[in-house]
């Protein structure tokens, strides 16, 4: 069973404003790429071109072509409510009425403007460009992206910094980690999320089934283009406190059975703007607090890196009001067949 320590006040309010001043210096990066409207705009409707060409590939699941599955009440017509639902189901999006209105306004199609669609005018929706107009929408749009937040990373202060390198002090004390295991770990890295700013439902580390001859990334010396992530652990700081929402969502913290399969086909419930409070744990902001859970378990027979822990799904809930800081410091293992193998971040 998953175990997640929340502890109060392990920065001091000096060291969260550090560590921001930190980040400030550095400067940050958008983890979306900077939001301009107008060429935002621009790129819809290149996209919707795209579509008409006759090589198009859809992106939308094969229930999506049928008339059944958007009338879910049965009563021959599709109506706001569900339609919504359709681009939840389909693409985890969750639009309000307004921009429902706006889609079917970008892809031309006028017969949903009584507010319904019967079967006849259903089969006359452009599915090409609906398509592209949902996956576009999805991939692009800030709002409805996994993650909407600026970060950096703490290179160079990682190991010269007299407060990082307390904070570090601290992760070995309670952890009773052997320190090069940890000094080998990755940078610090710092996350400032503004309003509407979140980051949906992930795992820290990468599951196991991704490939066994693929290369943790904190031993990639030779920089192979793929690698996996081997996170054995993750501590997470709250910087501020944040004036509404933000909270850290554990979505099945306390389940004790977990079928994965379901959880993976669950992509609906990773979208944590609408489904922040249905999660089994929610860690409101608080300045100073950390959060530490490890993401995998150990391997019995190594005594290394084992079996990714299914339960450790978790995202960021939407900043309701204010801003939030945090800082993610992700101490890496090897797996028993990469024990020999140094880390690229040992110094």
């Amino acid at each position: 069973m998953l175990s997640i320590l929340e502890i109060p006040n392990f920065l001091t309010d000096s060291e969260c404003e550090h560590i921001q001043n930190l980040a400030k210096k550095n400067g940050l990066r958008e983890s979306v790429a900077g939001f301009e409207e107008q060429a935002y705009k621009g790129e819809i409707e290149d996209a919707l071109k795209q579509s008409e060409n006759e090589n198009y590939a859809l992106h939308l699941p094969e229930f999506v072509d049928h008339f059944y599955e958007w009338d879910r009440n049965g009563d021959s017509f599709i109506t706001m409510d569900e339609v919504k639902e359709m681009c939840e189901r389909s693409n985890g999006l969750f639009f309000s009425e307004n921009e429902i209105t706006d889609m079917f306004s970008k892809i031309n199609y006028s017969l949903f403007d009584d507010g319904r669609i019967n079967e006849d005018e259903f089969n006359l929706l452009p599915f090409n460009k609906l398509d592209a107009y949902l996956n576009f929408v999805h991939s692009k749009h800030p709002f409805h992206r996994p993650r909407y937040s600026e970060h950096t990373w703490l290179t160079e202060q990682k190991q010269k910094d007299p407060v990082l390198t307390k904070v570090y002090d601290r992760i070995i004390r309670l952890t009773q980690l052997p320190r090069k295991l940890v000094d080998g770990s990755e940078d610090v890295q710092i996350v400032r999320y503004n309003i509407r700013g979140h980051y949906h439902a992930h795992y820290d580390s990468t599951p196991e089934d991704f490939g066994k001859n693929v290369v943790c990334c904190h031993q990639n010396h030779d920089r192979h283009k793929e690698c996996k992530l081997c996170r054995i652990l993750t501590v997470l700081y709250y910087l501020n406190d944040v004036d509404e929402g933000g909270e850290t969502a554990f979505l099945v913290a306390d389940n004790t059975t977990l079928d994965v399969k379901y959880l993976k086909s669950l992509n609906k419930m990773f979208n944590l703007s609408k489904r922040c409070h249905t999660s089994n744990l929610l860690i409101p902001a608080r300045k100073g607090t950390a959060i530490m859970w490890y993401n995998h378990e150990v391997d019995p027979r190594s005594g290394w890196l084992g079996d990714l822990d299914y339960h450790t799904i978790h995202g960021g809930c939407d900043v309701l009001r204010g801003e939030k800081w945090i800082a993610n410091s992700w101490i890496n293992a090897p797996t028993s067949e990469s024990a020999h193998v140094s880390s690229v971040f040992y110094k």
